[in-house]
């Protein structure tokens, strides 16, 4: 999530085509380079990367967000509004890989974890954060998908985050 002190050019435009791995800083380095201040969310602060991403310079931090729990991404929704007063850009990046049984094997249970990580985590998040984006003059939301994810995407013609890394606006 970027709050505050806009950058030069949109980010979200900027970062969204850009894939992100686990060796390369992705959107929240871009954002932050923009000059935003970067609020990177995770479930702990060793899985945070804000230390490292603010060692030169940005402004990047940490705050505790598992977004399979409601009342933490209502705590975040209330710490940023508080100090920022909005949200301009959203970049929804959280996601977990389940288990890959083989198919007579699988059952509903199986995706529970997931779909609550991966796709319900964004809805609770994005749902939440709305009030605050729509305080920003441009916002913007990114949706980071897996490579499963933009396959499927990429084949159904679904609008949205497509395998190009094109974002969607904030819906009026």
């Amino acid at each position: 999530m970027a709050a505050g002190r806009g950058g030069r050019h949109s980010p979200a435009r900027r970062s969204a085509g850009r894939p992100a791995d686990r060796h390369t800083p992705g959107a929240a380095h871009d954002l932050a380079a923009e000059g935003m201040v970067v609020c990177l969310g995770a479930r702990d602060h060793g899985r945070g990367r804000a230390r490292e991403l603010s060692s030169g310079g940005a402004d990047v931090r940490f705050v505790q967000l598992g977004v399979t729990d409601q009342s933490q991404v209502d705590a975040v929704a209330r710490e940023i509004g508080e100090e920022f007063g909005r949200i301009d850009v959203l970049v929804n990046n959280a996601g977990i890989g389940g288990s890959r049984p083989e198919v007579e094997e699988t059952a509903a249970h199986d995706f529970t974890a997931v779909m609550d990580v991966n796709l319900l985590g964004a809805v609770r998040t994005t749902h939440t954060l709305l009030p605050l984006m729509r305080m920003a003059e441009h916002p913007r939301i990114v949706n980071v998908i897996s490579g499963r994810g933009a396959v499927c995407g990429a084949a159904s013609g679904d609008e949205g985050l497509d395998a190009s890394g094109q974002a969607e606006g904030v819906p009026e």
